[in-house]
């Protein structure tokens, strides 16, 4: 009868190298915190449109806060000196001001903002920077303003209407 020796080091070796190549190094990186004061958008040394530190110029990786009143908020998150995932920004009232989404600088998905009342200002669908699907603006009372309906970033409808409701025009386009 034949005898098969087992090494289990082998397959926790393998397994850590499977891990690592799908998840790349992101635990083994030290999460850096910032305060938005603290950094500063621009370029410097071949590095364009990126975010770095105000003091050293280091470009800045790890999560933003900002202080309001007397509580600290996270920000978001930055990659490489590129907004990163969910990001949100507040008035000094503590009110939502904005929630969007970035990957790797570039709006991507839905973006929102309000105004300081509480009620929607815009909403829009993007990617890459650019609109994708829709877009929507609306008056500070909470009426619909603008509609624009777009099918992978081409625009097909716009409509407009006036503060009590009422549509101002709409327009159809033809890719």
């Amino acid at each position: 009868m034949k005898s098969y020796s087992y090494d289990m080091n082998f397959h926790y070796r393998y397994l850590l190298i499977i891990i690592f190549y799908f998840f790349g190094p992101m635990g083994l990186e030290a999460q850096v915190k910032y305060d938005s004061s603290d950094i500063l958008f621009g370029s410097t040394g071949g590095l364009e449109n990126r975010w770095f530190t105000k003091f050293s110029g280091k470009i800045v990786h790890g999560n933003i806060y900002t202080t309001y009143a007397n509580s600290t908020m996270l920000n978001g998150y930055m990659r490489a000196g590129y907004k990163h995932g969910k990001w949100k920004e507040w008035y000094d009232t503590g009110m939502i001001r904005s929630i969007q989404h970035f990957t790797f600088g570039k709006h991507d998905g839905i973006q929102k903002s309000w105004y300081e009342n509480g009620k929607l200002q815009r909403e829009s669908d993007m990617k890459g920077d650019s609109l994708y699907r829709y877009h929507k603006e609306f008056y500070q009372n909470g009426q619909i303003k603008l509609h624009q309906i777009l099918e992978f970033g081409t625009l097909i409808e716009v409509t407009q209407w006036d503060s009590s409701g009422t549509i101002l025009k709409r327009e159809f386009f033809e890719n």
